[in-house]
Formats: C-alpha cells, structure tokens, sequence
C-alpha cells in the first residue's frame, strides 16, 4: 500500500505581519521625512531632494528656482497670543503654501518660521507671481485663533538656478 501525506500550512499570519511591517515602514519613511507641525518635508529630506534638483538641471537646464518665505513678527505673535497662536501662524501658512504648489513642486519647513520651495520648471519672474498669490492669499484668509482674526505677513526672497551656480551649496546660499 502506498500513502500520500500532504502537509497544509497557513500563511495567513505571515502574510498579516508582513503587510503591518510594510505599513508600519512606510509610516517610519513618513515620520522620517516630514515635519510634524507642518506635515510639510523636513529640511533634512527637503535638501536631498534638491541635490537631486540640481543634478536634473544640470543634465535638462529647465529652469527652476527657489522661493524661501519667512513669517515677519512671529516673536510678537507668540508673545501677544502665545505659543500656540504662533504654531497655528506656522500651520495656516503651510497650509497655503501646499494649496498653492503643483504637484511637481516641493516645500518645506526650513527653520522655526521660515519654508523653502522648490519649484520646477519655473523662473524668477513665475516665482515672483507664486509668492504674489501666497501673499494675497493669506491676506484674504486671516488665521482664526480663540474667536479673533490674526493678521500677519511674510516676507519673501527668489533664487533661479542658472547656469552660472556652479554648485548646490551655492544655489542654496
């Protein structure tokens, strides 16, 4: 007499585990490369996607520039309001900056009050327009904090990559 034995094993609880350790990754990948106030990149994440910027333009010469935005007076914020007006300050300009960028361009929080932009296929003369509309833009929608309305500006600087910059570290000085 012959037997056939067969063996029956469930990877069910293999596979589960598997799939949380890839979403459990992807959710360390997210945490590592963005900002948590902003949820904006990190500068850290931000500067090597602009390495990567600036060996395209390197390769492509598409013009892109920088658009480096910073909140004027956000100590006074802070002290008239508080902390959290401040941060709500820093949130409400996040949030229009990423309403106003296109998909292929990329912003961060660069320091406590301050963002970078990295934007494609535009020149200084675009940028100029970019920074114009973020500037209406938070003029008509003032931030809502504890039942007042809270103005506040920014101020703004353009840098193009051109062919003259011969290096990351300068296009970003």
């Amino acid at each position: 007499t012959s037997h056939i034995s067969m063996i029956i094993y469930d990877v069910t609880d293999i596979a589960i585990n598997k799939m949380q350790l890839t979403a459990a990754n992807e959710q360390l990948q997210q945490l590592n490369q963005r900002d948590e106030l902003t949820q904006l990149f990190n500068r850290r994440h931000w500067q090597e996607l602009v390495q990567q910027e600036f060996a395209r333009f390197n390769r492509y010469q598409e013009p892109t520039s920088l658009l480096l935005v910073d909140i004027d007076r956000l100590k006074t914020i802070n002290d008239q309001y508080g902390h959290v007006a401040g941060d709500r300050a820093i949130q409400h300009l996040a949030h229009l900056i990423g309403r106003n960028l296109r998909s292929t361009d990329m912003a961060c929080r660069y320091g406590a009050n301050a963002f970078a932009l990295l934007l494609h296929h535009s020149n200084a003369e675009q940028t100029l327009q970019l920074a114009a509309r973020l500037q209406s833009s938070l003029a008509q929608t003032p931030l809502q904090f504890n039942g007042e309305q809270l103005t506040f500006t920014f101020s703004a600087g353009v840098c193009p990559l051109d062919e003259e910059c011969n290096s990351y570290d300068l296009w970003l000085d």
